[in-house]
């Protein structure tokens, strides 16, 4: 059919020239109407090629957009992320912020309560009482009036509420070591106290260190009147 075609187009328009009409003059086309641009591309001379072509062009623009969509939803969800990241961060900056601001409350207070209204200084703070707690101490008695004066002391620590057990360790020229082993919380001053009144003997506090559990006692002679 294309052959035959081309035979009319070309071979027997030179016969049929002479009765055939005269063409109408080509009018010419407006300066100011755009001409669409052309898009030159090879073609196929066979029309089955030119179809497959067509058709796998058609086939691949599916793939194509969803290439693109599947990137954007890449993009999007990690600008996501990073907005995620930052609403983290301000939330963290704003809780440190207020946390320091609370900080700051506080130490305010504390310095405001720590001065007296007429002189504007800092109060001192009362010195806090030695104090030993539960578990075994180490008393070592100096200048102990007799192997009898310290069996007075044995019963009379032992007899304390605050007192679990008393136990003699050594006892050489008037000088005794002791371990006392307290259930509750004692004042060194109230043992002291306590001693004295079970023995009737006044003693000194030579050396109190309620850290190492260590207390240094003196008997001393009662003042004649």
């Amino acid at each position: 059919m294309l052959n035959r075609l081309i035979g009319e187009m070309f071979g027997g328009g030179a016969r049929s020239k002479a009765k055939q009409p005269p063409a109408p003059p080509v009018e010419p086309m407006p300066q100011d109407q755009p001409v669409a641009p052309q898009t030159a591309g090879p073609l196929s001379s066979d029309p089955a090629e030119v179809l497959r072509q067509a058709l796998a062009h058609v086939e691949s623009m599916p793939r194509d957009l969803a290439d693109l969509r599947r990137w954007l939803g890449d993009v999007f969800q990690h600008l996501d992320d990073v907005l995620s990241r930052l609403d983290g961060e301000a939330r963290r900056l704003a809780e440190t912020s207020s946390r320091l601001a609370d900080v700051a409350g506080r130490l305010e207070d504390r310095l405001t309560d720590g001065r007296t209204p007429a002189t504007g200084e800092l109060e001192e703070a009362p010195e806090q009482e030695p104090s030993f707690s539960p578990g075994t101490v180490g008393i070592v008695l100096a200048a102990v009036p007799g192997f009898q004066g310290l069996m007075d002391v044995q019963r009379a620590l032992s007899a304390l509420p605050e007192t679990e057990a008393a136990t003699v360790i050594a006892f050489k020229d008037g000088e005794a070591s002791l371990e006392v082993t307290l259930r509750s919380a004692i004042p060194a001053r109230g043992l002291v106290e306590g001693l004295q009144q079970a023995t009737g003997h006044p003693l000194l506090i030579e050396d109190v260190r309620p850290e190492a559990s260590k207390l240094r006692l003196r008997f001393v002679e009662p003042q004649r009147a």
